[in-house]
């Protein structure tokens, strides 16, 4: 069923998953080419699917298993193929909901009915409700939108305009243009968006929200991350391996908290790679000269490929040093950069900006002041290339952090962008 807005029309789908069928991998592979036939050929906008799965997807809350039915890999299936298509289980959108099982017969009861929406229209759901009903033995789901006919963009007139900041609101019409994803090749803009109850909101494009670990799992199967830079990155890395416990860690036997890091996912063919950027580094731990590439040698190493990421930074270990060794480091990062896309145009390069930090010892050689130079100098030089900007700067300045380390709402913000970069 379609219902057509002015600019937006949302697709309302009903899904039955057979608990006979054992080819589930078949199953998923059709629902998925109806699904990408909806978006592209029909040119839905927002999906609402709702359904019985027969399927327990994890985190739900059950007062019996459902037994000899091996129901919860097939919700794992399941719930990968929603974040592939940035669907959300509205259940978990009301955390107060009351969580009755969906599905009860005299020996057991499970949670095997959804109802998932697109990532739009989560904001819109008012309620949702699992009610209790003699009828059939599967209880009914209860879930209310309300969606408005317009959303107004508002600005005031004169020279000091101001944005009209919201939470909420309705379906976009001609009066408020929707935002496309943010993706690879964008111009950095200043500011870069703003913190609104916890969540980034980029200025020029729309960001996904990444926090389930099958979303996550999702959008990293298959793909080879390769982080270059310094402790800000293993601020990355850590948080998504605390979101993802199938990410298994490989011994490289380095030193040091900057030591080399190899984490893998076997069943989804994940691996993530870290590797420090090099000198100058300042750190108290003994490492190997042969193992200590600049990032423009290292990238020079890969190869490259559609499911190959690179994600680098550089800047809080150069702060003590003059600024011309900088310059000439990120101009042989560019070069390196397009030496990587001319060989593997599909190849995804990431930016990250360095973050702003306070520093009460040495602020004379360490103070923003320094890293704010460098800041303009990386962007200057990565003008025109085919790749993405996360700008911690921007964002840990909105944040007001004092620390070179932000606190996880930062690190969750700057991972979902670097998520929808990639999916």
């Amino acid at each position: 069923m379609l219902h057509q807005n002015t600019k937006a029309t949302v697709a309302i789908i009903s899904v039955y998953w057979n608990p006979l069928n054992i080819q589930d991998k078949d199953f998923l592979k059709i629902i998925e080419k109806s699904l990408y036939h909806i978006l592209t050929e029909l040119k839905v906008d927002h999906m609402i699917i709702c359904g019985d799965l027969n399927a327990r997807c994890p985190s739900t809350v059950d007062t019996k298993h459902q037994p000899k039915v091996p129901a919860e890999k097939r919700g794992e299936r399941w719930l990968e193929l929603m974040a592939l298509r940035r669907c959300h289980n509205l259940d978990k959108t009301f955390p107060n909901s009351n969580r009755i099982p969906t599905w009860e017969s005299d020996t057991c009861s499970a949670t095997i009915d959804y109802i998932f929406a697109s990532e739009n229209l989560l904001k819109l759901a008012t309620s949702f409700e699992i009610i209790k009903t003699e009828a059939s033995d599967h209880n009914l789901l209860k879930a209310t939108w309300v969606v408005k006919s317009s959303w107004k963009r508002r600005w005031s007139e004169g020279q000091n305009a101001k944005r009209d900041v919201r939470s909420g609101g309705g379906l976009p019409d001609e009066t408020a243009p929707v935002k496309e994803k943010c993706k690879t090749g964008m111009e950095v803009q200043f500011p870069g968006g703003y913190f609104l109850q916890n969540v980034w909101h980029p200025i020029s494009c729309s960001m996904t929200r990444y926090t389930a670990e099958a979303e996550i799992n999702g959008c990293l199967k298959g793909k080879s991350l390769h982080f270059i830079g310094d402790s800000t990155l293993i601020q990355w890395i850590t948080y998504v391996n605390k979101t993802l416990p199938t990410l298994k860690d490989l011994n490289l036997y380095g030193l040091g908290w900057s030591k080399s890091l190899l984490k893998v996912d076997v069943d989804r063919n994940i691996q993530i790679r870290f590797q420090r950027h090099g000198d100058p580094f300042v750190s108290m731990d003994f490492h190997s000269i042969m193992e200590n590439p600049t990032i423009p040698e290292q990238i020079d190493r890969i190869g490259g490929h559609q499911n190959t990421v690179i994600i680098f930074t550089a800047g809080t270990h150069f702060k003590g040093f003059p600024l011309h060794i900088y310059i000439r480091r990120v101009i042989n990062i560019r070069k390196a950069i397009q030496r990587l896309l001319l060989r593997s145009p599909a190849t995804k390069v990431i930016l990250k900006t360095e973050n702003t930090a306070w520093h009460a010892n040495h602020i004379e050689a360490v103070s923003d002041l320094h890293g704010y130079f460098q800041y303009l100098v990386m962007n200057s030089l990565m003008k025109g290339l085919n790749i993405a900007t996360i700008d911690a700067w921007d964002m840990t300045t909105a944040a007001a952090t004092n620390d070179v380390h932000p606190s996880p709402i930062v690190i969750e913000n700057e991972i979902s962008l670097l998520l929808t970069f990639l999916c």
